[in-house]
This record gives structure tokens, C-alpha cells and sequence, in this order.
């Protein structure tokens, strides 16, 4: 007890203790958020739905099992056989009989679901015939019209389009591949037989085997039995947008942040996606990426709808999409952004799903504690001694607890103020 009181008279009494600020400590002040990214996906890290995005309507188009669902013209015969293929095993044989023309063969009528008069069709063959053999190609539908695409024979693989046809009468378009003008008695193989509606030009050649895909963006599939039936090309949405003439999926061919990135396929004039709406005036942010591997940023300044503008003509890529409140002038981020410059980053809500947060903590300097000096220590020691001896003396002057015994706390001794604040001693003229 003696030295706690002690302590705090002589403290009390002592000049203030100086700060050290050299040897205090750095600590982080409180958390303060700097920039929000208003987009929840920024990195298109969520799937949406799976979307059709072309249908092969030919219903065996490669052959790899059996030549079913095709069939002869005039005096032709088919086979299946190994022994030619432009991609996989096998490929259809046709042997013609050289009695007329017009000897082939064509794919089974078929009537396509949904499909409609004067709806538009394009078709696409792979055919090996013999140097020089004279040959047509027709997209054709029952009762016409049919529009014959004439071509040579190469003695090599060649594609054969038929664009721009139209079932004007018949429900169940399909491909005829023949001889033309004169009878020839010649053996020519097909193969990649590719019908689809809707198009002026048939695209690349897919089935519902996974390898014929244009590339690990697109999956295909067969509607109904492994090749005899239509087939598909799908790829996924980006969930939340809306698009206008173009179609986005995810992609996992390019990406600047994480493993996917936002790819748009047009499919008519001026394409837009519009990301977001929100209120207010905002600054949208991207990393767009067209052909060729050129890079670019997008910001702008906006005041409601989000919207990104891709090409008409081909694919466009975009990732790192932000939107930030105000001009804003800094670095985009997500949830998943490491911490830089002293920022860190975190989800507000669940993962590629909210908005994320850029939060700052600034370094604050807490200085050491003040140092005690042993003179004070001295003064303390001193000070308790006093009064400790003062408790076995009588009081001077009389007691103020009756047992004539008591406590003497004020002045200091002389000697304690010495230590705490020594007198210095004056020059004089004598």
C-alpha cells in the first residue's frame, strides 16, 4: 500500500515523462472502404443455362455405325466402308451403274420439327469423286424447289455447299448428291452431310460426337440415338445479362481473371449486351479481347443501363467487367483480387454473386511508452521508506485516527523532491 501511494505522489509531483516516438510500433488503423464493384459477376465465374445454338437436322451424317437412312437414286447402290473417311472411320460408298444420270444418293426425308414453309435452310457436303466426274449437290424439301450446285470431281476430298434454300412446298429438307448431265459409271464416297435451318451459308460441319465441336467453348449432342438422330451444338449462357443480335456464353478459351470470360457470338446488326442497370451515374469497366488476341479497355461514364458493344462480325471476349460509382478513375477488382498496395478484397455476399468491396486500412504509428527515469524509481523507494517509518512515530502536532499513530503524505521530504526536481544552483555576483 505504502508503495502504490507513494508512487502516485511522487508521479503527481514529477514533470511530465517525454514520449519516445522513435522506438513505438506500426499497426493498422481502422478498416474504411475506398470503391465497391457494383457488378456481381465480375469475373463470369457462375454458368447460366445451356443454350442451343445450331442443329444438324441430317440424321446419320457420318456413318460411323451403318449407312441407314439414306437412299439411292436411279440405278445406285451404298455401302458403308472404312476405307475412305474425311474425319472418323468410315464414310458411304456410292457406286453408280452408269445407265443414267442423275444415279446418287440422298438422305432420308425427314420431317423436321417446327419446320415451317419458306423457312430458310443451308446444306454442306464432304464428297472424294473420281477426276473430272461431272456432279451436283441439291438441298432439296418433298415437291421443291431445289437449286443444283453443280461441281468436278477432284480425286480428293472436297466440301460442297448448297446455300440459300428455302422449303417452299415440303416440310423435310434433305441432300441429294448425284451425277449430272450424263451417265457415268463411277464409285464416289460422302461423307459430313450438315443441314440447318435459319441460315443463309451452313456453318463448320458438327454431329453429335464431342470431337467434331468448333472448339472447348461448345459441347454436341445427339437428341436421340448416337448417330441417327438430330444433333446439336450447345454452349452456356451468362446468366444476368440481356443481349440484342448477338448470343453470350461462357468461355474458356481466353480470360484475365480466373478461368472464364464472357464471349459473344453475333448473329445480326449492331450487338449489344447490356450487364446491369443502376441508378446513378457509374463508371463501367471491362477488358474486351477481339480476334487476333488484340487487347483493350473499356470506360466509360454512364447513367443507367451497362451496356458493351461486341462485334457484328465476328466473336468478342470481355472480362473483368466492373461498375464503380462516380468517375472512377481506379483499378478494377473483384472479391478474388489479391491484396495490393495495401487494399483489400472481399465478397459482400456470396461469391460471384455480389457486389465486392476494395477496403483500406491505414498504418498507424503508436509511439513506445514513456520511459520512467531511475531517479524517479529512487524518489518512489524513498518516499515508501518515509512513510513507512512515519507509521511507527507518533504524529507530530497530535493523531487524527486516535491510536496516536499516523500517515505523513504531504510535503514531500525534501530529499524526494531533490530527485524529482533537483535545484539547480545559480551564478551570483559577490
Amino acid at each position: 500500500m505504502y508503495l502504490s501511494v507513494a508512487k502516485s505522489q511522487c508521479l503527481a509531483y514529477a514533470p511530465p515523462l517525454p514520449v519516445n516516438p522513435v522506438n513505438g510500433t506500426i499497426v493498422l488503423g481502422p478498416p474504411t472502404v475506398m470503391s465497391r464493384n457494383l457488378f456481381p459477376d465480375p469475373s463470369i465465374g457462375t454458368a447460366g443455362n445451356t443454350v442451343v445454338l445450331r442443329q444438324n437436322v441430317i440424321r446419320n451424317p457420318s456413318f460411323e455405325t451403318d449407312a441407314s437412312l439414306w437412299t439411292v437414286t436411279n440405278s445406285a447402290t451404298i455401302s458403308r466402308v472404312t476405307t475412305q473417311a474425311h474425319r472418323g472411320t468410315a464414310s458411304l460408298q456410292v457406286v453408280t451403274a452408269g445407265a443414267t444420270s442423275g444415279e446418287g444418293v440422298y438422305s432420308s426425308t425427314y420431317t423436321v420439327p417446327g419446320m415451317y414453309l419458306n423457312r430458310p435452310y443451308a446444306a454442306s457436303v464432304w464428297v472424294f469423286a473420281p477426276v473430272g466426274a461431272n456432279m451436283e449437290a441439291l438441298g432439296n424439301s418433298t415437291g421443291g424447289p431445289s437449286t443444283s450446285v453443280p461441281f468436278t470431281g477432284t480425286g480428293a476430298w472436297q466440301l460442297v455447299t448448297m446455300p440459300n434454300n428455302r422449303a417452299n412446298s415440303g416440310l423435310n429438307p434433305y441432300i441429294i448428291v448425284r451425277t449430272r448431265s450424263t451417265a457415268q459409271a463411277i464409285t464416289f464416297y460422302v461423307d459430313e452431310a450438315l443441314l440447318e435451318l435459319d441460315v443463309a451459308t451452313p456453318g463448320p460441319y458438327f454431329d453429335g460426337a464431342g470431337q467434331s465441336a468448333p472448339d472447348a467453348d461448345f459441347s454436341t449432342r445427339w437428341v436421340g440415338a448416337a448417330n441417327a438422330s438430330i444433333s446439336e451444338l450447345t454452349a452456356v449462357l451468362v446468366p444476368g445479362v440481356v443481349a440484342s443480335n448477338c448470343v453470350p456464353i461462357r468461355s474458356g478459351i481466353w480470360a484475365t481473371d480466373g478461368n472464364m470470360s464472357m464471349r459473344t457470338i453475333p448473329t445480326g446488326a449492331n450487338p449489344t449486351v447490356t450487364v446491369a442497370n443502376i441508378p446513378g451515374a457509374n463508371t463501367l469497366l471491362a477488358t474486351r479481347r477481339d480476334p487476333g488476341d488484340v487487347i483493350s479497355e473499356v470506360r466509360e461514364n454512364i447513367n443507367g443501363p451497362a451496356v458493351l458493344y461486341p462485334s457484328a462480325t465476328q466473336n468478342t471476349w470481355f472480362d473483368q467487367i466492373g461498375i464503380f460509382a462516380g468517375d472512377y478513375a481506379g483499378l478494377w477488382f473483384s472479391g478474388d483480387t489479391p491484396t495490393r498496395l495495401g487494399r483489400t478484397y472481399a465478397w459482400e455476399g456470396a461469391v460471384n454473386a455480389s457486389a465486392s468491396a476494395e477496403t483500406y486500412r491505414p498504418n498507424v504509428f503508436v509511439p513506445a511508452p514513456p520511459e520512467i527515469p531511475e531517479n524517479y524509481f529512487l524518489a518512489i523507494i524513498t518516499q515508501a521508506r518515509n512513510m513507512a517509518n512515519a507509521g511507527v512515530a507518533p504524529v507530530s502536532g497530535g493523531d487524527f485516527d486516535g491510536s496516536g499513530y499516523g500517515v505523513n503524505t504531504y510535503p514531500l521530504d525534501w530529499a524526494v523532491k531533490q530527485m524529482l526536481r533537483p535545484e539547480q544552483g545559480l551564478g551570483a555576483i559577490a
